[in-house]
């Protein structure tokens, strides 16, 4: 089974933060293949924290960490940070404010 990298920027998107990690969550694609990576891009909201939490309750056997900037860089640094960080072969970039179908990642592997 091929591994997929996740990748979700994050910059003020405190809104949309949780529907996003429930979206991942809900994927189809076997969850030990999976992991998530969060980059905050010197976010002025509560997103880091919230991404933080999320990630601290999380039960899915997703792994997902959270990478920082300490400023804004924009969305193109924020996913070259993701892809640096990336473990996996395959590589889906997702924003904070997309909303998937639970068989977004098994269909597109």
């Amino acid at each position: 089974m091929k591994s997929v990298s996740i990748i979700v920027p994050l910059y003020n998107a405190e809104p949309f933060i949780k529907k996003c990690f429930d979206n991942i969550c809900a994927q189809t694609y076997c969850h030990s293949y999976m992991e998530c990576i969060f980059v905050n891009d010197g976010s002025a909201d509560q997103s880091e924290s919230i991404a933080q939490t999320l990630i601290s309750s999380n039960q899915t056997g997703i792994r997902f960490r959270l990478l920082s900037h300490d400023h804004n860089r924009g969305v193109s640094a924020a996913r070259n940070t993701g892809i640096d960080a990336a473990k996996n072969a395959y590589i889906y970039f997702m924003d904070a404010d997309d909303t998937i179908s639970p068989y977004t990642i098994e269909l597109m592997v």
